[in-house]
């Protein structure tokens, strides 16, 4: 029987899905699992997730708690 976050889940997966086809064929992830996976892949898939990222940074910010905080501020990036 399901719980809620795993029926939560399969929702996220279905409805989602075509979009992380696409960016993953856009990202040549396919290279990854064949041994073609080059540095300019790599490149251009960190390029696009720190776009991504980056772009709902301030939002996710504002949503972390305290001790959340905490630890981000343990990270030395």
């Amino acid at each position: 029987m399901y719980n809620k976050i795993e029926m939560i889940t399969d929702i996220l997966k279905k409805e989602t899905r075509q979009y992380h086809d696409d960016i993953e064929a856009k990202l040549e992830s396919k290279r990854i699992f064949d041994g073609t996976f080059t540095q300019d892949n790599y490149y251009k898939m960190l390029l696009v997730n720190h776009q991504f990222i980056k772009a709902y940074e301030g939002e996710i910010f504002k949503l972390l708690n305290e001790n959340d905080k905490v630890l981000l501020n343990r990270i030395n990036l």
